[in-house]
């Protein structure tokens, strides 16, 4: 099921999905070991996250800067870089 799936349809009416859509947090971390580390904390967080093939997207469930602090001391330590910065 996607958006714009339609799930019922007749002459009187229509129901479509309309899904809001999930924004990620981009993260690369610097080495193996950072991305090992950012994995395991993020696990304990129950973020929900994708894997790419060198970085880490976090769904942004609460607003952004709520996880950029909680993230803080791997930014401080240069651990990760953010991908997606605005």
């Amino acid at each position: 099921m996607e958006n714009g799936s339609v799930l019922y349809l007749d002459e009187n009416r229509a129901i479509v999905v309309k899904m809001a859509v999930d924004e990620w947090l981009s993260l690369k971390p610097i080495d193996i070991a950072a991305a090992i580390e950012l994995g395991y904390f993020a696990g304990n967080m129950h973020w929900r996250v994708k894997m790419g093939t060198d970085h880490l997207d976090i769904a942004l469930d609460s607003p952004k800067d709520i996880y950029l602090d909680r993230l803080k001391e791997f930014f401080n330590q240069k651990k990760i870089m953010c991908l997606n910065n605005d």
